[in-house]
């Protein structure tokens, strides 16, 4: 097996880097890979002794750092309203996103009911996650979809809707929510959210968050 140098090692690392930020749906994760990744490639062009790459990726990390700073700066207006299960663009919604839906939450069906509770989170006016979930007759909302736009994952809309308004579960007699991760990328969103863990059943962990 050939000897490769540590010095390519790190650049096809730097690579690496770079390319999995081209693959974030959300801007703010795609700017700090993006970022790491320019800033492994200027240290690989100084110690290559490149000025041309060490300068152009010293660029793009100033590029990086100053749109991370305008995004953390921008006050966005965050808001809920309801949204009910026979919207036209809900099911469009649902059907676009159908086969990533389908693996985060692999036991949602589209049922509209009685006891149904469906919200959309507004980010400046633009719909960006929506919530539904059954009321189980106790005061606990079963959390059965919790869907947010690839471009805006970065924990915002969540922390808005389960930890700011709360109330709106209240103002609908909930006073609990449940939900049953996927996967650990699920699981850990829910702990970052505010919701916690309860002893594991038989059909795997279940996250809990008071409202009321």
């Amino acid at each position: 097996m050939p000897h490769i140098p540590w010095l390519d090692v790190f650049g096809y690392a730097a690579s690496v880097v770079v390319a999995i930020s081209l693959m974030m749906g959300s801007v703010l994760k795609l700017r700090w890979w993006n970022l790491v990744g320019s800033g492994a490639f200027t240290l690989y062009g100084l110690l290559i002794q490149s000025r041309p790459v060490a300068i152009l990726n010293a660029f793009i990390v100033l590029v990086n750092i100053y749109y991370l700073v305008n995004l953390y700066r921008r006050r966005e207006h965050f808001e809920a309203i309801p949204l009910p299960e026979d919207s036209p663009y809900l099911a469009r919604v649902l059907e676009a996103h159908r086969e990533e839906i389908g693996r985060i939450f692999p036991g949602f069906e589209h049922r509209p009911s009685s006891q149904r509770v469906g919200l959309c989170v507004l980010r400046d006016l633009i719909p960006v996650s929506f919530l539904l979930g059954t009321r189980l007759g106790d005061g606990t909302l079963d959390v059965e979809l919790d869907y947010a736009l690839p471009p805006y994952r970065d924990l915002r809309p969540g922390g808005f809707l389960f930890q700011e308004r709360r109330d709106l579960f209240r103002d609908l007699g909930i006073r609990r929510l449940r939900a049953d991760p996927a996967d650990r990328v699920h699981a850990d969103y829910l702990r970052r959210v505010g919701f916690r863990e309860e002893a594991a059943g038989g059909g795997g962990p279940t996250f809990v968050l008071e409202v009321g």
